[in-house]
């Protein structure tokens, strides 16, 4: 059961890295219990909701899917996000969310236009 902590726990701290890169400083985890979302743990959180610290400033919230964490993230309840797809942002150490985000939308487009995905987002990162 240790194991399968540290792995929330690490999955969970990589979302984080990502969220405070993109400029959202204020980061918290929640879990639920009895229908209700309380404040918990980093290894425990399968919902989040970060802030860029001001108090009129931009939020962003999302959830594991089915309480999965380090399955398929939700964020604002439109990007579904795979756990290797934030792996791969951290990895290139300067890309964000909005970078996610517009990869999201390339795979979208090339779908859309019965095209081939032929690169993966580290390579597209760097050509764009």
């Amino acid at each position: 059961m240790k194991s399968l902590k540290n792995y929330y726990s690490a999955v969970n701290g990589l979302l984080e890295e990502l969220l405070r890169r993109s400029g959202y400083d204020d980061v918290l985890f929640m879990k639920y219990e009895n229908k209700k979302p309380i404040d918990c743990k980093k290894e425990e959180g399968t919902d989040f909701v970060a802030g860029d610290g001001s108090d009129d400033g931009e939020q962003i919230s999302g959830y594991w899917v089915g309480g999965d964490i380090g399955g398929i993230l939700v964020v604002h309840e439109e990007w579904f996000i795979k756990t290797d797809l934030l792996k791969e942002a951290l990895e290139l150490k300067v890309a964000n969310l909005d970078d996610i985000f517009d990869w999201l939308d390339y795979e979208l487009d090339l779908h859309e236009k019965g095209e081939e995905l032929k690169i993966n987002f580290k390579k597209w990162f760097k050509k764009k």
